[in-house]
């Protein structure tokens, strides 16, 4: 029925971060040899401590994971985990914190204006971060899941994970699926137009507080410019990788 999208990089990628070796040995970035990718996602961190927000699908499968910074993979460990609400926390204690993500104190409305922010198709489009921007289509999720919110921002393999924020930069979501166009036309439907989803924030700070990891919440701020937005997003977002 849906689409989980976390990129599965092809085994001859050109370029990215696929490709991309990790620094020997020092502190701060994982030593070589460099780890054979299984997958990549998103994450953003929510404190000063190195814990950063993904999804459960995202970790799953993985033997190793990491998050990726400035050319180097820092390695990271997953500290708590709900597949229900497919939400993660791992935790990168060497990772250099440069800003962190705020949730908003309420949950989304319908109609607002979102911003979603990952690293779609990372071993072709690069380690850069990439941003859609959309509205909040809806407050609840596939048959009627009020934990979830449905969003026009496109996405890609490699969003899973990223945040969904609104105007003043506060997150109000977290990114997790898309319609599977298949199961519609199996059906005899039509393809699904900007049909993705997300788990609400107010789930997600649930989920923290119950584990007792530290966070941020923020009423709406100041409306920024969509380039402000990705601005402050490039600061506290990251490429998972899974390995």
């Amino acid at each position: 029925m849906i689409n989980k999208p976390t990129e599965q990089p092809p085994a001859n990628a050109g370029g990215g971060v696929a490709q991309a070796k990790p620094p020997a040995g020092g502190s701060g970035g994982a030593s070589a040899p460099a780890p054979r990718i299984k997958g990549t996602g998103t994450a953003f961190v929510v404190n000063g401590q190195g814990n950063l927000v993904t999804n459960h699908h995202v970790v799953s499968k993985c033997d190793d994971v990491y998050v990726w910074s400035g050319k180097k993979l820092f390695p990271a460990i997953v500290i708590a985990s709900d597949p229900g609400n497919d939400i993660a926390v791992v935790e990168a204690p060497d990772l250099s914190v440069r800003k962190i993500a705020r949730f908003r104190n309420d949950g989304p409305q319908l109609g607002e204006d979102i911003m979603v922010a990952g690293f779609p198709y990372a071993t072709m489009l690069g380690g850069s971060l990439k941003t859609t921007f959309g509205n909040v289509s809806s407050v609840i999720g596939l048959e009627n899941n009020a934990s979830d919110l449905q969003i026009s921002a496109p996405i890609q393999p490699g969003n899973s994970g990223g945040p969904i924020v609104d105007q003043s930069g506060a997150v109000v979501g977290v990114v997790t699926s898309s319609i599977n166009n298949e199961y519609l036309l199996s059906g005899g439907g039509n393809i699904g137009q900007l049909m993705n989803f997300g788990v609400k924030s107010d789930v997600v700070v649930v989920f923290l507080k119950s584990h007792r990891i530290p966070m941020e919440i923020v009423s709406a701020g100041e409306v920024m410019s969509n380039a402000q937005l990705a601005a402050d997003a490039l600061d506290y977002t990251y490429l998972f990788v899974c390995a």
